[in-house]
């Protein structure tokens, strides 16, 4: 019975990562259609703050509760200030300069890098099968990624991009760290409210104290449809469910199903954008597909 529980827990947990980093990657496609009307960190900004702004509805309902106090609340601020402030900053001036080739297979190197610092820093050893996925679910990154369109690579935005890579597997570590005495919940609003604060902030600095010409697009058509879906599903839904999923499994498990972004972003493209499929894409997409399976197999996790 005790291994029966066990074994619906991790199932509920591969689920949540699966579900969680299947609205990260089609908030590309939503981000897509904002993008046109409003700069990247207004777009932050907005999503962050109406993400914060729905959870403290959550709150009011009294069915869940913040409790902080007696609690190391340094660890859950760092984890906030890591992932979304630090990890979209850096991404945003990252992806600006550099090719989307170059990015997309330096981001995807993350899994591997997690995997590394698991053993490390939390004596978690990764199985040969983890290994094996995670090196070809990277590889199934690169492949798609080195098949679309090259460009130019500016030393700045390479810098930003490692700064990217760091900050994303510094949230790994940190989302395990407060696993323990944090609820998914606690995690989610302290990320959240960070954010929203922060972009904010940067959104006013840019503009030089003109927000309301920077807000004004937010009138436009199809919008406020996007920025529901990126703070509703990519900022609640998704931010929470990878929160619950790194509670239970290890970090070559969790860590892993963030490639599913990449499958994910391109099936939305070719089903809402009419974008084509190459035979490249096809044989990336499913080795970092093999790579998560044999990440997560049964016999392949570490307890």
């Amino acid at each position: 019975m005790k291994m029966m529980k066990k074994d619906i827990r991790m199932m509920k947990a591969v689920a949540a990562a699966v579900l969680g980093n299947s609205f990260f990657g089609l908030s590309f496609l939503f981000s897509k259609v904002a993008l046109e009307r409003l700069e990247p960190f207004v777009l932050l900004a907005v999503r962050f703050i109406v993400a914060f702004v729905m959870l403290n509805l959550v709150l009011l309902t009294g069915k869940v509760k913040i409790r902080l106090t007696g609690k190391p609340v340094q660890k859950i601020l760092m984890l906030g200030m890591v992932q979304p402030v630090l990890y979209f900053t850096f991404e945003n001036y990252g992806i600006r300069g550099t090719s989307t080739a170059f990015a997309g297979t330096l981001l995807a190197i993350v899994p591997v890098i997690t995997l590394i610092a698991g053993v490390l820093f939390k004596k978690e050893i990764p199985s040969r099968l983890q290994v094996f996925g995670a090196v070809l679910s990277v590889i199934g990154v690169a492949v798609i990624s080195l098949a679309q369109q090259r460009g130019s690579n500016e030393a700045g935005g390479v810098a930003f991009l490692f700064c990217a890579v760091v900050s994303s597997v510094g949230y790994n570590l940190l989302m395990r760290d407060t696993a323990y005495s944090f609820t998914s919940f606690e995690r989610t609003y302290v990320m959240l409210g960070l954010g929203s604060l922060f972009f904010a902030c940067f959104s006013v600095i840019q503009s030089g104290g003109a927000l309301g010409r920077l807000l004004q697009p937010l009138s436009g058509p199809g919008v406020w449809g996007s920025i529901f879906y990126l703070a509703a599903f990519s900022s609640v839904g998704a931010f929470f469910l990878l929160n619950y999923a790194f509670s239970y499994l290890n970090l070559a498990q969790a860590s892993i199903f963030t490639n599913l972004v990449t499958v994910v972003s391109i099936a939305a493209g070719i089903v809402f954008l009419g974008e084509s499929f190459t035979a490249l894409q096809g044989i990336g997409s499913m080795a970092i597909l093999t790579g998560v399976y044999l990440s997560n197999h049964i016999k392949g996790r570490t307890e």
